[in-house]
């Protein structure tokens, strides 16, 4: 009976830690040093803005260092979360589900504010970036990792055609527009 009760504890225990992590004020003094907890700075500093509109994307690319990590050149597109950091991590505990396309990453149940800020000139070097965005309500899909987010890979939105069928217009790995 108690070898049963175990695997149970362990996942409650699990859902917990991750859960606090997302919920605390002071998270990165909290996490052990990792690979996984680096990937979800990246992410956060990269995906997560509490407010921002399409007109902010140069001033907000700028201020927090956003480049395209090969080759140093301006990033050609980037997705910014119009969220909280604890709206964003419950995608990837309850509030997300596995991804019909790939099962390796998931896919939220609600919709989120995005702005989708894109390259004007591509092949641009820092600092000359100068981004166009745009403003929509999108599904987003992540890769998650111990409960954390550490790659935006795409965002979607379900339209519904005549018929009652559903059509699903997808943004390739941070790369549409709205």
């Amino acid at each position: 009976m108690k070898m049963q009760l175990l695997p149970c504890v362990v996942v409650v225990l699990l859902w917990v830690f991750s859960t606090a992590q997302c919920s605390s004020s002071n998270l990165e003094t909290r996490l052990q040093p990792s690979d996984y907890n680096e990937r979800y700075k990246t992410f956060r500093r990269q995906h997560v803005i509490g407010k921002m509109a399409a007109k902010d994307c140069d001033k907000v690319i700028k201020k927090r260092k956003i480049k395209n990590s090969e080759t140093a050149k301006c990033k050609e597109v980037n997705t910014f979360v119009i969220a909280s950091i604890k709206e964003v991590c419950e995608v990837c505990q309850t509030m997300g589900k596995p991804y019909h396309k790939n099962k390796t990453y998931i896919e939220s149940v609600k919709t989120f504010q995005l702005v989708v800020c894109k390259l004007k000139s591509k092949g641009k070097r820092l600092p000359k970036c100068a981004y166009r965005g745009q403003e929509c309500n999108q599904h987003i899909v992540l890769s998650c990792e111990k409960g954390l987010p550490v790659h935006f890979q795409r965002s979607f939105s379900l339209n519904v055609t005549i018929g009652g069928s559903l059509n699903t217009t997808l943004g390739g790995h941070d790369a549409m527009l709205c």
